[in-house]
C-alpha cells in the first residue's frame, strides 16, 4: 500500500512540471551555469600562471557536495514541498484519496518523494559542479590531484551529502506541518521562510563559545546542530589532531533528528486528527 501511494505521488509531481522543474531541478541548472560563467571569467581574468595551479578533486568534490544545500537550494524545493503537502487541501482532493490508503502512508509517500527529489537535488549540484570544476581545470592546463586519503575522503563526502540532504529535509518538515497545520500553500511557503529567519537570528543571538558545556544550544538550534554535525560526521579536525567530542558530535546529530521530527512528525500527527470529509 505504501509503495502504491509512493508511486502515485512521484507521478503526480513529475507530472507537474512547472513545480518539478522551480522545486527540484532549477537550482543544478542555476549552479550549472553558475559555475561555467565564474569559470569562464576566471580563465580571462587571472594570469597564466595562477590558472595552472593545482586542482584538488577532493576539495572540489566536497566543497561542491557540502554546498549543495545552501539557502536557494532550499528556498526552492520548499515550492515542491508546499505542493505536495498542500496540494490535495486546494484541490479539495483528500476526499478521494483517504478511502484508497492509509493516512499514514499517503503522508509518508508524501514525505518520501520529497526526500528523494530532495536528494537527487543534492546530487545534481555536486556532481555538476565539479565536473566544471574539472573540466575548466582542464581547460587552464591545471594538474589534477587527489590529495585525501580514500577512507577520509568517502566520508567526508558522505557527511557533507547528507547533512546538505537534512537541510533540504528541514525545510520540507516545516512545510509539511505548516501545510497540515493550516491547510495552505501559501502558508506551507511562508511560515518555513519566518522560521529559518527567526532561528537563523537565534543561532547568532546564542553562538556556542565552548561547544563542551553548551550542548543544549546545539541540540535545540538547527544552525548549530547542522554546522556541529557535519564537522563531527566528517572527522574534520577542530584544531591539528583534534576532532570534535562524542558527546558534541552526538547532540549535534540529535539536534537534526529532534527538528526532522518536529516537522515530519507534528505534520502527520495532525493530519491523522483531521477532519478531511470536506476537504
Amino acid at each position: 500500500m505504501l509503495a502504491d501511494a509512493i508511486a502515485a505521488e512521484n507521478l503526480r509531481l513529475t507530472r507537474n512540471r512547472a513545480t518539478f522543474f522551480w522545486g527540484f531541478l532549477f537550482v543544478p541548472l542555476l549552479a550549472l551555469v553558475a559555475e561555467i560563467i565564474g569559470r569562464l571569467f576566471m580563465h580571462a581574468e587571472l594570469p597564466a600562471e595562477l590558472r595552472v595551479l593545482p586542482v584538488d578533486m577532493a576539495d572540489q568534490l566536497v566543497e561542491a557536495f557540502g554546498g549543495a544545500g545552501g539557502p536557494m537550494t532550499v528556498l526552492l524545493s520548499l515550492i515542491g514541498a508546499a505542493v505536495l503537502f498542500a496540494g490535495d487541501y486546494r484541490w479539495e482532493t483528500w476526499r478521494l484519496l483517504t478511502p484508497r490508503a492509509s493516512r499514514t502512508s499517503l503522508f509518508l509517500a508524501k514525505a518520501i518523494t520529497f526526500a528523494g527529489w530532495a536528494l537527487v537535488t543534492v546530487i545534481l549540484i555536486g556532481v555538476l559542479d565539479a565536473m566544471v570544476a574539472w573540466i575548466g581545470g582542464l581547460m587552464d592546463g591545471s594538474r589534477m590531484t587527489f590529495e585525501m586519503q580514500a577512507g577520509a575522503f568517502v566520508r567526508q563526502l558522505l557527511a557533507v551529502t547528507l547533512v546538505s540532504w537534512v537541510q533540504l529535509l528541514f525545510a520540507g518538515g516545516l512545510a509539511a506541518l505548516a501545510a497540515t497545520a493550516t491547510r495552505s500553500m501559501i502558508a506551507a511557503i511562508m511560515v518555513p521562510i519566518g522560521a529559518f529567519i527567526g532561528l537563523f537570528l537565534l543561532q547568532h543571538r546564542y553562538p556556542v563559545v565552548e561547544a563542551a558545556d553548551e550542548g543544549w544550544k546545539i541540540l535545540l538550534i538547527p544552525g548549530h546542530a547542522l554546522d556541529y554535525g557535519r564537522v563531527y560526521l566528517a572527522g574534520i579536525e577542530t584544531l591539528p589532531g583534534q576532532t570534535l567530542a562524542a558527546s558534541v558530535g552526538l547532540a549535534a546529530v540529535a539536534g537534526m533528528l529532534v527538528w526532522l521530527l518536529i516537522g515530519f512528525g507534528g505534520g502527520l500527527a495532525i493530519f491523522l486528527r483531521q477532519d478531511l470529509s470536506k476537504e
